[in-house]
């Protein structure tokens, strides 16, 4: 029989002071645990990331493979409507890019895996950003040959 059930079967309950007690203590450990749990979530979306990087990559080496050293466009009209990148394309300016039209969608098949869970958080807490569409992941054509 527990300590609860036989102050119940007595007829006496928790004074408010032990209840107190206990809700304080809960409070204390609580509040020492979440900054390690929050560490511990963005270190999560940090491999979510790095697991993304590593499938962009190979998805850009497969293409490689298949134009004879030629990588992605990184954007096929920069000096014009700027409607194709290499992480999809859009039909006007004001519409969200299309992963689908992207040169390296046939390697990856799923547009989900070019977002990187910690931009998400950053745009949601107002933070700035390049370009939506590409999900907080750059190409960098001036060095890419």
């Amino acid at each position: 029989m527990t300590l609860f059930q036989k102050r119940l079967k007595k007829g006496r309950a928790f004074t408010l002071v032990e209840l107190l007690v206990v809700m304080t203590i809960i409070a204390v450990l609580s509040s020492l645990m979440l900054p390690a749990l929050i560490r511990a979530r963005e270190m999560a979306r940090q491999a979510n990331c790095i697991s993304n990087l590593r499938q962009i990559h190979l998805a850009v080496q497969m293409y490689v493979q298949d134009w004879e050293g030629w990588y992605p466009p990184v954007a096929a009209d920069i000096l014009g409507k700027q409607l194709h990148r290499w992480h999809g394309t859009r039909s006007t300016m004001g519409q969200p890019f299309d992963p689908a039209g992207g040169p390296i969608y046939p390697y990856l098949r799923t547009g989900e895996i070019k977002m990187c869970p910690s931009f998400v958080e950053y745009l949601q807490k107002g933070g700035g950003a390049f370009e939506l569409g590409c999900g907080g992941y750059g190409y960098n054509g001036q060095y890419v040959k």
